[in-house]
């Protein structure tokens, strides 16, 4: 494909020429090549220090060996290029055994006092073996890390500094570079087609000069076979690179075939279906993070790139393979939109006359395949207003007394329901993993009640109220970014300028002392039942988990959207718990979860933030984690996916290319299957031994059914649920997790750390479709609800009947489904619920218990809507049905609109 294909439409008018004196250049930029050596995990000793890198690749069968996992379309080897600028710049490999991220290198150097070329960064006295080592040294130490380490939300150690020599951060990108580059972060691409070419990619934010990339061409084909140089091909990860590219081959054409787009990876024809759904909204391509702001809740959105977030929308596209349970897609799910990764989405001729023409597009999306139509704006309109949205509610609760402290030993669901809106969603899903046999949880579970943060939030009522009541919060993204998180610069008030200089509403919420009688309290609380009930050792860090009251209601889940934190009994250990309570507390007011909330019609000021306390599953012990998704009905059907992830590299936010392995469970709850879909990218074989994939499938089995039996146990036979979808976290710790005083020794387990819900809503539906006196799992799932009536002398038939979507769910695949059939007589009147329908629409079939006339017997009613007519089993002649009238009370916009394009 050829670079100009892959742009942006607008051109690069200014690009800044460098003048280079080339020796040779052509296709083959080979020169006197070093020897290479295939990659070893001891590698790259220099001087007695083990560096964990290698220099070059001997064959194309090490080199594919070496980075090809199984299903995957590309292989990764991540490298680091030391002296660009110089004449003898030299490339290392990575051990990806050793090293997961690019700046792991940086700092594993610097903290055992090993300087790097080019740098001239203070050193640290350090005598560290592992990564793991440093990530557990610098837990203890998180006050006081050298170098400028930091911890992410996401729990990785980083170091901004490290891509801030690598990378050009300021300023016009094209501008001369006034202080040298000390190195280049990038990654070796080893296609698993063999009729694409091996390549590299840089960082995202990178933007390379013209001088640099023909030094990259030159030092990486250097480490290749002399087969692959002449063939070494660059693939731009952005838009700003593409143009870069373009500027680059005008200046120097012998490199037109040397050059690709990322995207041209994908395998044409490729896609692949996350969450369905239908949506109709606008086109809009989207190219880097910088398009973010733009988009609104009306586009479809089709990304040439993963985004770390999801901006409110209508509908996701992505031209690159997503994780199936990442934290974007959850969030889809959670919103009931469609999301798919489709290769051919950015080349697609009538995607791109769609949105050449700012106009819209109806989006079908079934667990099979899917559609993208054009719309007229009259189609539009109608389908906008056709859509309602009830509020959510957020309960405030109703005990005698409002609870400061609960631990999870709540006996049945009823108390559940009364304890969930003070201990949050969160909290409330250990009910069903603690009651249900077999299940693992982390041990001596305490949760602290809203009661501690609503006093804590009356610290900033002033500023909250400001916030919350200021004219252009809801308006514009970027000045409410900066009212909440801090992060931002603009011509603003004074007030607004008060409340950004203090780090917006989360950084007030985490300056000021929680009140000294609550933190007593909790201080208190926390060392009796940990220590002394639980008998944890005082070194064991106890983790602080967000419990909104608004996550996991009815149609909200809130998935990703709050922050937990790591507290220690003593502050020599880190972080301490005040310090940790007052982060997940200010999570609260997040943009993610002020923008989810807004878009669900929650009141900010309904809401608030319990927390769940456990002991914190460390690093140095965490074998794996992962997350699954279970549909289980009552009938014993089963289906799931298991994505797993070895040690704690993150399942919901992973790095770009690195994917998690993926297992699928088939059959049913009494004969479960496991099958290997994909291995993880950053190992070659099934993460889990057999035995504790047993344990990890019973456990989910189990918790399940739990949650299905118990919740039906509280309803009408006819409103009982047949099936639901269910979200859950695991982790296989290591032995001796967690750390105890007396010393024993816990043996390795898979640990179920969080179950919540994803079942559908009827949010969307009108009043007549939430009134229904129906299954929730059926009603969330209808896309038409209906009535017939029939009249013949003294007799009436009423039917309810449902057209059911799939919503990737096999068991509701029929699409009719009568709720509720009534016939009534001068004499009696019965009442026949949850049937489908057979023959097309033609006859139902029911069996019943009936009470007619008096007499009670089993019979079967046979309604044959075609003649007009209905007979019971006991060998009654056919009844004439007479006139009967159809009345549609709701029907989803979708379906108009599908049968009108």
């Amino acid at each position: 494909m050829q670079v100009g294909i892959l742009l942006k439409r607008s051109s690069l008018n200014h690009f800044i020429r460098i003048p280079i004196l080339l020796f040779g250049i052509g296709l083959s930029l080979v020169c006197a090549c070093r020897d290479t050596v295939e990659p070893t995990r001891d590698g790259g000793i220099i001087d007695g220090f083990d560096s964990h890198t290698f220099s070059g690749y001997t064959s194309i069968e090490v080199l594919r060996d070496s980075t090809l996992k199984t299903d995957k379309q590309v292989g990764l080897s991540k490298f680091i290029v030391t002296g660009i600028e110089q004449s003898n710049a030299t490339l290392s490999y990575y051990d990806l055994d050793f090293y997961t991220y690019h700046d792991e290198w940086y700092w594993y150097h610097l903290l055992n006092g090993e300087q790097l070329p080019g740098a001239n960064e203070a050193t640290f006295d350090g005598m560290f073996s592992t990564i793991q080592s440093v990530y557990s040294w610098a837990e203890d130490n998180r006050l006081s890390l050298p170098l400028d380490l930091r911890f992410t939300r996401d729990g990785r150690l980083y170091s901004e500094r490290f891509y801030a020599h690598g990378m050009r951060r300021v300023g016009d990108p094209l501008e001369k570079r006034q202080a040298p580059r000390m190195w280049v972060p990038g990654s070796l691409v080893v296609p698993t087609s063999l009729n694409r070419p091996v390549g590299f990619t840089l960082e995202y934010a990178d933007m390379p000069q013209h001088i640099e990339l023909i030094r990259l061409f030159e030092v990486i084909a250097e480490t290749l076979p002399a087969e692959l140089r002449s063939t070494l091909v660059w693939y731009t990860r952005s838009s700003e690179q593409a143009d870069i590219a373009t500027a680059f081959v005008e200046e120097y054409p012998a490199f037109s075939e040397r050059i690709r787009g990322y995207d041209s990876l994908s395998t044409p024809g490729d896609f692949e279906i996350y969450s369905t759904g239908t949506a109709a909204g606008r086109i809009r391509f989207v190219e880097s993070e910088e398009g973010l702001s733009d988009i609104d809740e009306d586009d479809i959105v089709i990304f040439t790139f993963i985004p770390d977030e999801l901006p409110i929308c209508a509908a996701v596209v992505t031209t690159s393979p997503q994780t199936g349970l990442a934290h974007i897609n959850l969030l889809a799910q959670n919103r009931g939109i469609p999301n798919i990764y489709w290769a051919d989405a950015k080349t697609d001729p009538q995607l791109d006359q769609i949105e050449r023409g700012f106009g819209y597009g109806l989006f079908e999306v079934t667990r099979d395949e899917f559609h993208i139509r054009p719309l007229s704006r009259s189609q539009y309109l109608a389908y906008r207003s056709a859509r309602t949205l009830t509020e959510i509610e957020v309960p405030n609760g109703e005990l005698d007394s409002d609870p400061r402290f609960v631990t999870n030993d709540i006996s049945d669901l009823e108390s559940l329901f009364s304890y969930t809106p003070y201990i949050g969603g969160k909290a409330g899903g250990f009910y069903y993993l603690t009651n249900a046999a077999g299940v693992r949880t982390p041990p001596g579970l305490l949760f602290l009640t809203k009661e501690f943060e609503r006093t804590h939030r009356h610290q900033l009522t002033s500023e909250l109220s400001w916030v919350l009541n200021e004219a252009g919060v809801d308006r514009d993204r970027d000045y409410r970014k900066a009212l909440l998180e801090g992060e931002g610069s603009g011509t603003w008030s004074s007030d607004a300028r008060a409340i950004i200089d203090a780090g917006g509403l989360q950084g007030i919420y985490k300056s000021r002392e929680i009140d000294e009688y609550d933190l007593a309290e909790i201080n208190g609380k926390l060392r009796e039942h940990f220590v002394e009930t639980i008998g944890l050792s005082t070194m064991q860090g106890l983790r602080f988990r967000s419990s909104s009251t608004v996550e996991d209601l009815e149609g909200f889940n809130g998935a990703g959207l709050y922050r937990s934190k790591t507290g220690f009994f003593s502050e020599a250990g880190g972080r301490s718990f005040a310090d940790a309570l007052r982060r997940v507390w200010a999570s609260y007011w997040g943009i993610e979860a002020y923008d989810e909330r807004s878009l669900f019609k929650i009141d900010h000021r309904s809401g608030s933030m319990a927390v769940v306390v456990h002991p914190r599953f460390d690093d140095d012990k965490e074998l794996a984690n992962g997350v699954a998704v279970i549909h289980i009905n009552r009938d014993g059907g089963l289906r799931g996916v298991l994505n797993t992830q070895i040690g704690a590299l993150s399942v919901a936010n992973p790095e770009p290319g690195i994917l998690p392995e993926v297992l699928n469970i088939v059959g049913d709850i009494d004969q479960p299957r496991i099958e290997l879909q994909r291995y993880s990218s950053e190992h070659t074989e099934r993460i889990l031994p057999e035995s504790e994939e047993e344990s990890l499938l019973q456990q989910l089995i189990s918790a399940s059914d739990f949650w299905l039996t118990s919740n039906n146990e509280l309803l009408a036979e006819h409103v009982e649920r047949s099936l639901v979808t269910l979200d859950f976290e695991y982790k296989w710790m290591d032995a001796g997790w967690p750390t105890y005083t007396d010393g024993h020794i816990e043996p390795a387990s898979v640990i179920l750390k969080q179950l919540r819900t994803l079942e559908p809503s009827t949010r969307f539906h009108n009043q007549a479709m939430r009134d229904l006196d129906a299954p929730q799992d059926r009603k969330s799932r209808a896309e038409q609800y209906e009535t017939i009536h029939c009249e013949a002398d003294a007799s009436i038939l009423d039917l309810d009947i449902l057209y059911m979507s799939d919503r990737g769910v096999e068991d509701f695949s029929s699409p009719i489904y009568l709720h509720r059939l009534r016939w009534q007589t001068d004499a009696d009147a019965i009442n026949i619920y949850g049937h489908q329908w057979q023959d097309d629409m033609a006859v139902l079939s029911a069996t019943q218990e009936l009470a007619l006339f008096s007499a009670a017997y089993d019979a079967q009613v046979t309604v044959d809507l075609e003649a007009s007519r209905m007979r019971f089993s006991d060998g009654d002649d056919w009844i004439d049905l007479g006139a009967c009238r159809v009345d549609i009370l709701y029907q989803d916009p979708s379906r108009t609109l599908s049968a009108s394009t």
